[in-house]
């Protein structure tokens, strides 16, 4: 049976400490250069949903700068063949800011991220070095736009957990990878 329902509500995200980990590791390294950088959040979609993966996209495909991070559509497809072939889809897309610039989403950022029911948009400030997901900003793209999620919100509907098995990967138009001590 196909499933009618491509975007189930999302209730609930899991999400594991390890995680949180990777990213802020992921996302310093172009800090460190005065660039943003960003991860994928991938894992299981469904009323509650669990991230599995972080992905993190470089390198042919992918364009970190002073003002911008951006992932070609070639390497979205090849992250989303990788995700496809586990059962897993896209749940989060999470990127940083630089020095001074608030932890919010920006009008470039509303325009051109995917936009899809449930996905979370997050933005971590201080060119990653901001490691406290409390001072994060915590977007969800719903009813046709992103809306800031509030931390009573997350409260009840962000589950950080620490015993999930969290795969870290490299990504690029080619494909996907494991990454090494991950």
């Amino acid at each position: 049976m196909v499933n009618a329902q491509p975007y189930p509500v999302i209730d609930v995200w899991e999400l594991d400490r390890s995680a949180i980990g990777a990213t802020i590791a992921a996302v310093q390294r172009p800090g460190r250069e005065g660039k943003e950088g960003g991860v994928l959040w991938i894992g299981t979609r469904g009323q509650t949903s669990a991230v599995r993966a972080v992905v993190i996209p470089a390198g042919e495909g992918v364009v970190e700068a002073a003002d911008f991070w951006q992932v070609t559509p070639e390497v979205f497809g090849a992250v989303s063949r990788w995700a496809s072939e586990r059962a897993w889809s896209l749940l989060g897309i999470c990127h940083t800011h630089g020095d001074g610039i608030p932890a919010r989403l920006s009008p470039q950022d509303r325009a051109h991220l995917v936009r899809a029911p449930g996905i979370l948009a997050v933005v971590i400030g201080s060119a990653g070095r901001e490691d406290n997901p409390q001072r994060w900003g915590w977007y969800e793209f719903t009813s046709g736009a992103y809306r800031a999620i509030s931390s009573r919100e997350r409260q009840r509907r962000l589950h950080l957990t620490t015993d999930a098995d969290i795969g870290v990967w490299a990504a690029d138009r080619r494909g996907c990878r494991p990454v090494a001590n991950s």
